[in-house]
């Protein structure tokens, strides 16, 4: 089920190739213009070799740093089994670092990377200087302060956690209400985390201040905050409680919670390639309609182009035989030859008739070529909604197949540890009941999914 859905996910890529842009077409408005300034205009399709190297500068609208950070992301949620794939991995990592003056958003891609490869040292050191210069920029505050409690720096953390406390009164513009909701789950479980396990490390005093900045968050954020922090107390009551026992009686527990977890796990796989499959017939459907309608548009232009460029060469021809047109000849006393004339008059007036004939033909051609220029340009325009959309739903298919399969990897750990005796050493039941990574819950595919969703729309 999973590899379907990510060759799934692969394949929604077939909508971003091979279009022709008709949008650089300047218009061809209809005009009373002369024959030479119609044959000197070059107003046509452009051919497929000609506008193909066009198309990805034409079709985007988000800036540069969105796609290095959109790539980093990837990378960060690639599976890597080889040493080769790691080192490839790793120097594209080293050329998307980010640059001076990138969007806050950019730097923090990097930073979760990093935390996801572990690379805490990197991690903070980026989360410290995005800070230094966007000190609003909320998940970054979170990030840091969840890096902190990971390397067991716990007063630094403290100070952080607080800042971001008040921070998520007033967070920054580009910050998602799904990233706050988020970022306020996580100041949750550290407090109830110091509240608890890890009271005995930290001065009453300090905790006392966070607990106070933390209780007093914006109402919508006081739900998430309290969810989290009660979750963890009510762990450590039960491992407090129940001392020697307790570890046993969690690791009972687990089999069928794991049970229970693979079979919504499978549940939502399925769910979730049901509606790619229908969404991506939609789009194939979509995309067809529009490619047809655009290739319609594209061979009418042509075959117009062609047939006013015709009509352009036979009117030139007429005016060039109207100049040379001979006027009639004046005898030695200025009169004129009334035959002569008449063969005059009647010749200008047949030549002019052809031009201005010839000339409503190509005003008419010119109408028809606008209107199924227009047509086109209203099938590509739609061609390249659908476009952004197949690689939407494909970095959500690849998104929520990482989701998936750190979900599957949660769950084995839970079956692992289902099947592990108790510790013997009451000092290690100790140790782990009081550690912070028993309870940290960083998920880099979900930090993943909330930051992508905060990038600009293109």
């Amino acid at each position: 089920m999973q590899s379907r859905i990510q060759s799934l996910g692969a394949s929604i890529g077939f909508l971003s190739l091979g279009f022709v842009s008709l949008t650089s077409i300047q218009a061809q408005e209809p005009s009373k213009a002369t024959a030479a300034e119609k044959a000197a205009s070059n107003d046509k399709p452009l051919s497929n070799e000609e506008t193909t190297s066009k198309i990805d500068s034409s079709t985007s609208t988000a800036p540069d740093w969105v796609r290095r950070a959109r790539r980093l992301l990837e990378i960060g949620g690639e599976a890597r089994t080889s040493s080769e794939q790691k080192t490839n991995a790793y120097k594209e990592l080293a050329s998307l670092k980010p640059a001076e003056g990138d969007d806050p958003r950019m730097i923090f891609a990097f930073v979760l990377v990093a935390m996801t490869e572990k690379q805490w040292p990197s991690a903070r050191k980026h989360c410290s200087e995005l800070l230094k210069t966007h000190p609003d920029y909320v998940p970054a505050r979170a990030a840091h302060a969840r890096i902190l409690l990971i390397t067991d720096q716990k007063l630094p953390a403290i100070a952080e956690l607080e800042s971001l406390a008040k921070g998520l009164a007033s967070p920054a513009s580009i910050v998602s209400p799904e990233q706050l909701a988020s970022a306020a789950a996580y100041l949750g479980l550290a407090v109830g985390y110091l509240e608890g396990p890890g009271k005995e490390s930290v001065k009453a005093t300090s905790l006392k201040e966070l607990v106070a900045a933390s209780e007093r968050l914006p109402l919508p954020l006081r739900e998430p905050f309290a969810e989290a922090r009660s979750i963890i107390g009510e762990e450590h009551r039960i491992l407090n409680e129940k001392g020697e026992e307790a570890l046993k009686e969690l690791r009972d527990g687990l089999k069928n919670n794991a049970e229970q977890m693979r079979a919504d796990l499978e549940s939502k796989r399925e769910k979730t390639l049901k509606e790619a499959d229908a969404a991506k017939q939609r789009l194939e459907s979509s995309w067809s309609q529009s490619k047809r309608a655009w290739d319609a548009a594209w061979s009418q232009c042509q075959s117009l182009s062609q047939n006013v460029a015709s009509l352009q060469s036979q009117q030139g021809q007429w005016v060039l035989n109207l100049q040379r047109l001979k006027p009639p000849r004046v005898d030695e006393n200025g009169n004129v030859d009334r035959i002569e004339e008449r063969r005059y008059l009647n010749e200008k007036w047949r030549l002019e008739n052809t031009i201005r004939d010839l000339d409503n033909q190509i005003n008419q051609a010119s109408l028809q070529y606008n209107l199924a220029r227009n047509n086109g340009i209203l099938a590509e325009n739609q061609m390249n909604v659908l476009r952004v959309q197949a690689q939407r739903l494909g970095m959500t298919l690849a998104a929520q197949s990482g989701s998936f399969a750190k979900m599957d990897q949660m769950i084995r750990g839970k079956e692992q540890l289902a099947q592990k005796a108790t510790p013997k050493s009451s000092a290690t039941k100790l140790r782990y009941a009081r550690a912070y990574n028993t309870y940290d819950d960083f998920n880099y595919y979900k930090e993943q999914s909330l930051l992508f969703d905060s990038f600009p729309k293109e």
